[in-house]
């Protein structure tokens, strides 16, 4: 029964280590992975020129004739 013991303590240890050691190497890759795909947006500026001229108002199709009636209804006098 000693003998068992032993062998079983054996190899927890060793399925702990080999699994500790893929953790660590997981955790390293997915560290790299994100360190290349945030390093451009940390190496360029936020702030942008201001724009010199007027923008372009942007409107879409779909919106182009949209009745927009916001606001307390109007008062109709007769």
């Amino acid at each position: 029964m000693l003998i068992t013991h032993g062998w079983a303590v054996g190899l927890t240890a060793l399925w702990l280590a080999r699994g500790e050691a893929a953790l660590w190497g997981l955790l390293r890759r997915l560290a790299i992975r994100l360190l290349v795909l945030w390093l451009p947006l940390l190496v360029t500026p936020f702030f942008t020129p201001p724009a010199t001229t007027e923008p372009l108002i942007l409107r879409s199709a779909v919106l182009r004739y949209v009745v927009s009636r916001r606001g307390p209804p109007r008062v109709v006098t007769a």
